[in-house]
């Protein structure tokens, strides 16, 4: 700028000496923004680009929930964890304690299937496993029940080997409660049994309901596994199931999941 006379003294610039907008990108160095230069915002929330390409704050997930692709042209969404199966609950029973293990409140139409495992099984007396499903929360006890059960032993390992019987059960007549194995456990931790069981739509309201379990464990020097297939005899909806010892008390820790 021309002037007459001694330049005028240098004057800093001040804020209202640069026009809104005029910043652009071309007039800022490279690495020259740190995090304490960018605006403030919520916390759990991550930065996006929306349709337009503009920025977007992708709002925080729930607790547990994992940041999820959605593709190109979508914003991610904060969702649960993927994959087919998904835990939905863990119990667990103190033998010196609990009466039975109840895994309760968990169906949800989310799921159709869902697998029950147990392990470190281990009662208070040398007892048969048994169980009751839950309606609303309790145990029901009524004649409903119908199943059938094969086994096979092998009464000294490992010298013996497996010899098998059936019918245990039958399908022609009622029970309060079904029953799994036979009053020979033995009562040590380190002979602990282990159980899988598989629940078909446990809230249809149409037809009765499945469920099957597979079940081992130690007695004296053999080991014994039972399957068992239950028909509940009644179309309402279960809410869960209520492990116990016929006599005695019962330990272990189960793990429900739900199969997409």
């Amino acid at each position: 700028m021309a002037y007459i006379g001694a330049s005028p003294p240098a004057t800093a610039l001040t804020a209202s000496d640069i026009a809104d907008g005029i910043i652009s990108e071309a007039k800022m160095a490279n690495d020259a923004i740190s995090l304490a230069e960018l605006k403030a915002g919520t916390d759990g929330e991550i930065i996006s680009w929306d349709a337009s390409a503009n920025p977007v704050a992708v709002a925080a997930g729930t607790s547990g929930h994992f940041l999820k692709s959605q593709g190109a042209g979508s914003q991610p969404v904060f969702a649960a964890a993927g994959g087919s199966w998904s835990l939905l609950a863990t119990v667990t029973a103190d033998s010196a304690s609990d009466s039975d293990a109840n895994i309760d409140g968990h169906f949800t139409s989310d799921y159709k299937i869902y697998k029950l495992y147990g392990h470190d099984i281990v009662p208070s007396a040398g007892a048969s496993l048994k169980y009751t499903v839950n309606r609303g929360g309790t145990s029901i006890t009524a004649a409903e029940y119908i199943y059938s059960e094969g086994k096979q032993y092998m009464d000294a390992y490992p010298n013996h080997q497996w010899t098998t019987s059936s019918n245990v059960s039958n399908w022609t007549s009622s029970a309060t409660a079904t029953q799994v194995g036979e009053g020979d456990m033995v009562t040590t931790a380190n002979r602990a049994g282990v159980l899988e069981t598989t629940f078909y739509d446990p809230l249809n309201t149409t037809t009765y309901k499945f469920i099957k379990t597979q079940w081992s464990y130690h007695f004296l020097a053999g080991m014994r596994q039972f399957w068992n297939t239950c028909a509940i005899k009644n179309t309402a909806a279960l809410s869960g199931i209520r492990f116990a010892m016929s006599t005695g008390n019962i330990g272990g820790t189960w793990r429900l999941y739900g199969i997409k």
